[in-house]
């Protein structure tokens, strides 16, 4: 080997330990990889959607809502990905995530907007299990539980089966003091998915009997 072809394969090893320290980087930290994956992947909803879940798991609430509004623009965009399998939902829970972010950070004066955008939602995609058990929570958050008793009683002829929306159901019952139908979806719940109040971290409030039901 001459010096020539010697320093030449000196210099390609160097770019090759470059480029792979770089690539251990990007996939050693979560957020950067997901960052790395939506720049090369601008025009895909659901690699948006996904920065997105990274960066409010970071915190980085802005950022977030942000970059799920982006994937719902995109998702409007591209009508093909809704007859994709899994990709016709990715717009409606870009929103709903939004909505869950005004929901558990904004206080109570963005519950509006987060009702606003889980309407929006039902409105302009299929239905969404994730998109009608938020909107049912916000409604009750509002106090307005002839609308979500309602709402409830449409998704469950929608989705069937729902773990979520028999949650929603037994607080929709506590918060009126139906003890007793709080219960009944509660076990139904758990009977479609034993963990849902654990691995779902759904929690239910305690129900205190009242001498009559709000709905």
């Amino acid at each position: 080997m001459n010096r020539v072809t010697g320093i030449l394969c000196l210099l390609i090893l160097a770019l090759f330990v470059i480029g792979t320290q770089r690539r251990n980087k990007v996939w050693t930290d979560e957020l950067a990889l997901y960052e790395d994956i939506a720049r090369k992947s601008p025009e895909k909803p659901q690699v948006q959607a996904n920065l997105g879940v990274a960066y409010r798991n970071r915190g980085l609430l802005s950022k977030a809502i942000a970059q799920f509004e982006k994937a719902d623009r995109l998702h409007q965009q591209r009508k093909a990905w809704d007859q994709v399998a899994n990709a016709k939902h990715v717009g409606a829970i870009a929103l709903s995530n939004i909505a869950a972010i005004h929901l558990d950070y904004g206080g109570p004066a963005l519950w509006g907007k987060a009702d606003q955008l889980l309407e929006q939602a039902r409105n302009t995609y299929p239905p969404d299990e994730f998109v009608l058990a938020n909107s049912i929570e916000v409604m009750i958050r509002l106090g307005e539980w002839e609308r979500a008793a309602n709402l409830l009683e449409a998704a469950m002829k929608e989705v069937q089966n729902s773990a979520m929306l028999n949650i929603q159901g037994a607080e929709l019952a506590a918060v009126n003091g139906r003890c007793d139908i709080r219960d009944a979806y509660l076990h139904k719940a758990e009977t479609i998915d034993p963990f849902i109040r654990i691995d779902g971290g759904m929690r239910v409030r305690e129900c205190k009997a009242l001498e009559s039901g709000g709905f």
